[in-house]
């Protein structure tokens, strides 16, 4: 029932707004005051009235609001009665301030969103570290990290609480500033124990692979995955790194979970069967190329590798066959595989 109520008093509460607008332009912009009647002021009041028995529902979480509009119909009748521009003024100001903040809650309560730029405004009132966190969280949702560094430099009197120093972070690690955003990272893993926010691992991990530190980077995804053991990103970014600095077995291990929780993923078969091969162990490269080959779509270089297999057992026939496929998928393959192709053609004649 009170979440009907909120709807109804939100739309007023806009409607109120705009009608405002419309009344400050008319008395101070176009200059006719003189021209004004109850029946100009009316409308406006009823709302109000409206909005003060809404806000006498969630008394005394209302207080202020109600109050501050029981004072606008206060003005609005002094208005009338005596045609003051400057009480108008008051009026008018007063209103503006208090429906942006009365609309802003009424959404933040009924439909449990953070409508950006109603939160914003609010921030630039009230400057509280709530809606300066959410302005944070909806950036930082929305992918717009230079945002939250210039937001963030604006007022850096906030980069006192660790919470805004993890967004701080990983803003400029995704800004490519990855000594700062370390530091960072690292300031906010130093002075909380919360693990709301154990991504700060991932983001640590994926600082040190782009800058191509992969000893450094696998602990971090190591702690990362201790939360979050079905992450597939960071499964992969580990199995790769180890893959790269020739711990196979534990490259192995990673791939295998990721295989085992998608039985069509062709890249990590792929992948997979890139190690056994390393490892001299031609027999589960084959078998993991094959399962490539088999999944939805093909993995091209699967089939690739095939057709060097077959081309070394003497079978240039199926290696061309696999390789035709291959292109089938991919045609941007083919310049890359052009000797491969050659030395198969080859084999065919003289076979």
């Amino acid at each position: 029932m009170a979440k009907k109520y909120i709807r109804s008093f939100l739309y007023l509460g806009i409607i109120l707004l705009i009608f405002f607008v419309y009344d400050f332009v008319n008395v101070f912009i176009i200059k006719q005051g003189s021209n004004r009647t109850i029946w100009t002021d009316i409308p406006g009041m009823i709302i109000a009235c409206a909005l003060i028995f809404q806000s006498l529902l969630f008394w005394p979480a209302r207080k202020i609001a109600t109050c501050l509009f029981i004072l606008f119909v206060i003005m609005q009748l002094i208005v009338i009665r005596s045609r003051s521009s400057i009480s108008g003024l008051i009026s008018n100001v007063l209103f503006v301030v208090v429906s942006i903040d009365f609309i802003y809650k009424n959404i933040k309560e009924l439909l449990n969103i953070k409508w950006f730029p109603v939160v914003y405004i609010h921030f630039v009132f009230y400057k509280k570290h709530e809606q300066f966190l959410q302005l944070i969280e909806y950036f930082f949702m929305k992918g717009k990290y230079k945002r939250i560094i210039s937001l963030a430099d604006r007022f850096p009197s906030y980069l006192s609480d660790s919470t805004y120093k993890y967004y701080y972070g990983v803003s400029k690690i995704m800004m490519n500033e990855y000594d700062d955003g370390e530091r960072y990272l690292h300031e906010y893993l130093h002075e909380t124990t919360d693990t709301t926010h154990n991504a700060v691992y991932y983001y640590l991990g994926l600082s040190a692979y782009n800058q191509n530190k992969f000893e450094a980077a696998i602990p971090y995804f190591t702690s990362y995955l201790t939360y979050n053991h079905d992450d597939r990103d960071a499964l992969h970014f580990r199995a790769y790194m180890n893959s790269q600095i020739g711990y196979f077995d534990a490259a192995i291990q990673d791939y295998t979970a990721i295989i085992n929780m998608d039985r069509n993923a062709g890249e990590f078969y792929y992948a997979r069967g890139l190690c056994y091969k390393k490892q001299g162990d031609l027999i589960n490269a084959k078998k993991d190329w094959l399962s490539a080959a088999q999944c939805s779509p093909p993995d091209e270089w699967a089939l690739v590798r095939l057709a060097e297999i077959e081309k070394e057992n003497n079978n240039p026939a199926l290696a061309l066959q696999y390789l035709k496929q291959a292109y089938k998928i991919d045609r941007t393959i083919k310049s890359e595989c052009a000797m491969l192709l050659k030395e198969l053609l080859e084999l065919c004649l003289i076979c």
